[in-house]
């Protein structure tokens, strides 16, 4: 068989002429100063809101979940059950939420509570119940504790309820609010056959002392309605008080316990911190000492850059960085 070898004269022509045939383009630092320029303005994901609630103290999902992305797996229900006794009632309407203190704002919509409630014309012909505590104990514990109405479910004698609006408003002492209603027919369909129960998902709504939901009560007869509350997140701030007490106190207890406070009393003349130096001595430390101390405590600045700053600054660095290998080109 009869073999062909190149000699080194025809391997340096061919090696040439494939580096002539990419001589046109720049190395791959190019590529990235050409293309990834003008994304440089723009923030990157570690610097967008990342926040789900995950981890926050001042929140209490009452189940399973441990953030708002699956808070509604964490339901706590409570029932509301409404009996009317007779048709000649007086009461168009019954206040759902509100301000306890201030009770309710028309008179012929009374505040819903435990037992019988008041009409005004005198009569008795309405009562309530909760389940599995009192209407009242829920009532208080919204005021102290805002919590997010996921959905509620209704499910009555009287199936005209089902077709009528549940108004809700948010109030101000400083401006009136507008309404925004929950139309109950919306939700009805033709494949339903419980025709005497309604579910509304999806509500999504702060509950607390500040909204005002009326639902409507037919005057034509006696009839029991069973309203089904279900709660996802709440804002529990004696809980975030009390964990946020105990870590502080682990943390004195780590950086000294008696010996840091007497340190930080020591720091401070007159109610105003006290020098550096001053703080550091009283604790026995020296300023090289490797513990980190936070500014507002020292009197100083904090030279730890926040994440975002610290990126910011990598930004910039490399915006740098891409314009001098750009003029280095230009001179070559």
């Amino acid at each position: 068989m009869k073999t062909f070898r190149k000699d080194a004269g025809s391997v340096r022509r061919e090696l040439d002429a494939r580096a002539e045939d990419f001589s046109n383009f720049e190395d791959y630092e190019v590529i990235e100063d050409d293309n990834f320029e003008d994304f440089e303005d723009f923030e990157d994901f570690d610097d967008a809101d990342d926040y789900i609630g995950d981890g926050d103290e001042f929140l209490d999902y009452g189940g399973t979940a441990i953030s708002f992305a699956a808070h509604n797996q964490g339901y706590r229900t409570a029932s509301i059950q409404i009996n009317v006794t007779s048709g000649n009632t007086s009461v168009s309407k019954l206040q759902l939420f509100g301000d306890l203190l201030v009770g309710a704002v028309d008179s012929s919509k009374p505040m819903i509570k435990e037992g019988v409630i008041s009409e005004e014309s005198g009569a008795t012909t309405i009562s309530a119940s909760g389940s599995p505590k009192s209407i009242n104990q829920l009532l208080a514990w919204l005021q102290q504790q805002p919590s997010v109405l996921q959905g509620i479910q209704l499910a009555t004698t009287q199936t005209t309820i089902l077709s009528s609006i549940i108004e809700r408003y948010e109030t101000s002492p400083f401006r009136d609010m507008a309404t925004d209603p929950i139309n109950l027919s919306v939700f009805r369909n033709e494949y339903q056959f419980q025709t005497n129960i309604l579910t509304i998902p999806n509500i999504n709504q702060v509950i607390g002392n500040q909204n005002y939901w009326y639902i409507s009560i037919p005057t034509a007869t006696a009839f029991t309605l069973t309203i089904n509350l279900y709660f996802g997140a709440s804002l529990n701030t004696s809980t975030a008080l009390q964990n946020k007490m105990r870590r502080a106190n682990s943390n004195i207890l780590r950086m000294g316990g008696s010996k840091f406070v007497n340190a930080l009393t020591t720091g401070n003349v007159n109610g105003t911190v006290g020098n550096q130096g001053a703080f550091l001595t009283a604790l026995g430390q020296s300023r090289t000492a490797g513990m980190i101390k936070p500014a507002s405590m020292i009197g100083g600045t904090s030279s730890v850059k926040s994440g975002s700053a610290l990126r910011r600054q990598q930004r910039a660095e490399r915006k740098a960085n891409r314009q001098a290998r750009r003029a280095a080109r230009k001179n070559r």
